[in-house]
């Protein structure tokens, strides 16, 4: 496990600028236009809405009377005002705003990645690799062009996993809470889905670090970060949780399964089109996560098979999550139907 100097974090967070700006050069003289491709007017309407609220009325922007009659904006699941991006909508105005987080959050990701990448034992070059891979990768890219912004989330798992990674080596606790805390705010800003996958893909990866340690710390770290992230969430969650159970929403069918095709497509194909089809019928933009072959050499330069132990048989897992509904004893099918009675899936 690397602990980065002081020296190479000024230089990680000096890259991640760069990156964030580079590759985000498209929107540079363009932030003022309005873009109402895919979710985007979603999220303007969305924005402004906290916006108005605080500049012209001075009040904290709790509900929102401009939608469906009115309904609450603290509980809305995907209300993105309790962030500290949101300076960025007060002082430009939310489409200027919104644009100006995309080189944030690419920057974020970055950073995260290299950070991880260090604490998990990797020399500079190679975490470097990861950082691009990440932050490059079409997951970003092709949501956010079509205003996917609720995906901007993801950004901060690698920070996240980097800290409960750190927490169960070192057996230092507080890393788990900052975990816990970061991932709590990004459902703050973006709504339940970085953090549901987040605590998913952290209770899989300290499981399997802890069956293959022999050493329950790992899962300890897993629960404490879940604890911290439920706690720091709650301003937003338990209004999220009751407004979600008044108006559940129906699932099942066909589009409930992603399969190896709509997978290797989404990860492997060279092709990243936003506007190409997908064999499940949904956009592009839902599984769109291109890795090509990077991982090949990434895999071959591991000297030791158990340290990339953990990392692998958590990809596997995930990957069969994300396959959704796809049998009677489909992991995610199973968690699925055992939660159904309790009412959050009944329809509007």
């Amino acid at each position: 496990m690397a602990p980065l100097s002081w020296g190479e974090s000024c230089l990680a967070c000096a890259g991640a600028i760069v990156v964030g700006a580079l590759c985000s050069y498209q929107l540079w003289g363009h932030f003022s236009q309005f873009c109402g491709l895919g979710d985007w007017d979603f999220w303007f309407a969305l924005q402004w809405a906290p916006y108005n609220t605080i500049v012209h009325f001075h009040q904290l922007p709790l509900w929102n009377p401009y939608k469906c009659g009115g309904m609450p904006m603290l509980g809305n699941p995907q209300s993105h005002f309790l962030t500290p991006w949101f300076l960025l909508t007060l002082i430009f105005g939310p489409f200027i705003g919104l644009r100006l987080e995309i080189p944030v959050y690419i920057a974020i990701a970055w950073s995260g990645a290299y950070v991880l990448a260090r604490v998990a034992g990797t020399r500079p070059i190679a975490a470097l690799a990861a950082a691009f891979l990440f932050a490059t990768s079409s997951w970003f890219y092709v949501r956010v062009t079509a205003g996917i912004l609720a995906m901007c989330g993801f950004a901060y798992l690698p920070w996240v996993i980097a800290g409960c990674w750190v927490a169960a080596r070192r057996h230092q606790p507080r890393y788990a809470a900052i975990s816990g805390a970061i991932l709590a705010l990004s459902f703050l800003e973006c709504g339940p889905y970085p953090a549901v996958y987040g605590l998913i893909g952290i209770g899989v990866l300290m499981l399997s670090v802890s069956v293959l340690d022999r050493t329950a710390y790992p899962l300890r770290t897993a629960i404490v970060a879940g604890l911290f992230t439920l706690g720091f969430a709650s301003v937003k969650r338990v209004p999220a949780m009751l407004l979600a159970a008044a108006h559940g929403r129906p699932t099942g069918g066909a589009f409930e399964v992603n399969t190896f095709q709509v997978l290797r497509e989404g990860l492997f194909s060279p092709v990243q089109n936003l506007f190409r089809g997908s064999s499940n019928g949904w956009g592009f933009w839902e599984t769109s996560a291109y890795i090509g072959g990077f991982w090949i050499p990434a895999l071959l330069a591991v000297n030791s098979p158990r340290r990339v132990a953990p990392w692998l048989i958590t990809a596997v897992i995930i990957y069969a999550l994300a396959q959704g509904d796809a049998g009677l004893l489909w992991p995610w099918a199973t968690a699925c139907r055992s939660c159904r009675p309790c009412g959050f899936h009944r329809g509007f």
